[in-house]
């Protein structure tokens, strides 16, 4: 059994953010495991909060495949909720590794094709690089971040992490922390990526693109032939 906890800072769409988050895996016979995730947060003073279950086989030295499922909520201006179900997959080849989800999310009025692709470097076997894409509720975001874990005598298993959000409509998000692995032995972060808990990425990303969310929904409450604009349902007129 094995796990993380993370505490990061930083802005989304302008406005200050703060998460909490932890995972806890439990294996499940020799090649198969389950992981709980869940965060809380607040974005300009409005909560956030989230849940997500992975179960999933892996070998380390070749790939992860899985189902992954999640719940995120945010009390705002306008309340607004999203569940995924998604496939998981990760496939390992050196230093390189390809990480995806695909799936649904809904819980808002409207369902839409959810997915993630990431591509993740470890120039050393205790710095990872990523870059990738990421669609949700129906907008699409381009995702970078890196992971460093500097082996600390003092904290062995704690390592420093930076993610960022661009997407369409403006949205974006920086945020940069801290994260404790929890066990025993000490493992670079590359062992610790393929060998303990799959990764976090899609309920860290969803918990970022929350407070975007509610423009979403206020535009699926819209009946047609009415659009959203300036915060209100009106008719376009064609003069």
């Amino acid at each position: 059994m094995n796990g993380k906890i993370a505490a990061a800072f930083g802005a989304v769409n302008d406005e200050g953010a703060a998460t909490l988050s932890g995972s806890f895996v439990t294996p499940l016979g020799h090649s198969f495991g389950l992981q709980l995730d869940g965060s809380v947060g607040s974005t300009d003073g409005n909560a956030s909060y989230g849940i997500g279950a992975h179960a999933f086989w892996r070998d380390p030295s070749q790939a992860l495949l899985g189902v992954y499922a999640s719940y995120s909520g945010f009390d705002g201006e306008r309340d607004v909720n999203l569940g995924l179900v998604a496939a998981e997959g990760e496939a390992y080849f050196g230093r390189v590794s390809l990480e995806g989800l695909v799936g649904f999310d809904y819980g808002y009025g409207d369902t839409d094709l959810f997915g993630s692709a990431t591509v993740g470097f470890y120039p050393l076997d205790d710095l990872r690089l990523y870059g990738g894409y990421l669609n949700v509720v129906g907008r699409s975001f381009a995702t970078l971040g890196a992971e460093w874990q500097p082996g600390l005598a003092a904290a062995p298993n704690a390592s420093l992490f930076a993610d960022g959000l661009v997407g369409e409509d403006d949205a974006w998000s920086v945020m940069g922390g801290v994260r404790f692995y929890l066990g025993k032995e000490h493992k670079s972060l590359i062992r610790r990526h393929r060998e303990d808990d799959p990764g976090d990425l899609g309920l860290r990303a969803v918990s970022q693109v929350l407070d975007h969310l509610q423009v979403k929904a206020e535009e699926v409450r819209c009946p047609k032939p009415k659009v959203m604009l300036n915060g209100s349902c009106v008719y376009l007129s064609h003069n």
